[in-house]
């Protein structure tokens, strides 16, 4: 029968190392060491990429070396031969996925995906953005990040499969929904076109204005229009 142990609020070994002795955390400072030589090990026979953007199988690695690696650095009863099987196995994983995906092309598209077209002359693709998980206010902050201040600006916008966001300005802008403040010095509004507010559409004012209100968007089947912008962010 299991004993009940008195717990003591103030009792500052027990909150700082638990049961173990204080001899123990030199144990750790060894145990962590060897870990982190392991783990850096690893990282570099995965490859470089691994330190960059990460893709979805990529990013479940991590995730299981991070779980791998936690409790033998911190446990006095388990070992740490374990978690250095399980750095050996992603290093063999993740060396194998990279030649079958070169050799593959199915291979690839199953283990890393493939990028997604979110926007195509200035409209944004709705469908892609919804299985994506992308809002319009995230692919807006990527766009000003490139120093887009409305969507007649863009070209192409491509969801690479490691998350990061690939964009192609338009040669010769066209207007389009501004996504920047009112405000912005740059921005000039164009009294015969309207943009849709949720896709980026754009259509002349007499084709959308109609009797009792504003006709739906062709493209989303939306009602919300504003005035679409022209003007271009100086090159910095």
């Amino acid at each position: 029968m299991n004993q009940k142990q008195d717990i003591s609020l103030f009792d500052m070994k027990r909150l700082l190392i638990g049961d173990t002795p204080w001899s123990f955390l030199l144990e750790v400072a060894v145990r962590g060491i060897v870990i982190y030589v392991a783990l850096l090990v690893t990282i570099r026979f995965m490859g470089k990429r691994v330190a960059g953007q990460l893709s979805l199988s990529e990013l479940a690695i991590m995730v299981t070396l991070g779980a791998a690696i936690g409790i033998p650095m911190e446990v006095a009863d388990r070992g740490l031969l374990p978690a250095l099987v399980v750095l050996l196995v992603a290093i063999i994983y993740q060396r194998g996925i990279g030649v079958l995906s070169f050799k593959r092309r199915g291979v690839e598209m199953l283990t890393q995906g493939d990028m997604i077209t979110l926007m195509g002359d200035g409209v944004m693709d709705l469908r892609a953005m919804r299985k994506t998980g992308v809002s319009r206010e995230r692919l807006y902050a990527a766009l000003r990040g490139d120093k887009i201040i409305h969507l007649g600006q863009v070209e192409r916008v491509y969801m690479e499969t490691s998350g990061s966001f690939s964009v192609y300005r338009r040669s010769q802008p066209s207007p389009g929904l501004q996504i920047v403040p009112r405000t912005h010095p740059n921005v000039r509004e164009e009294q015969a076109l309207l943009a849709c507010e949720s896709c980026g559409n754009v259509r002349r004012r007499e084709e959308v204005e109609e009797e009792g209100g504003r006709s739906a968007c062709p493209r989303c089947r939306q009602r919300k229009w504003q005035r679409a912008v022209s003007g271009d962010e100086p090159a910095s």
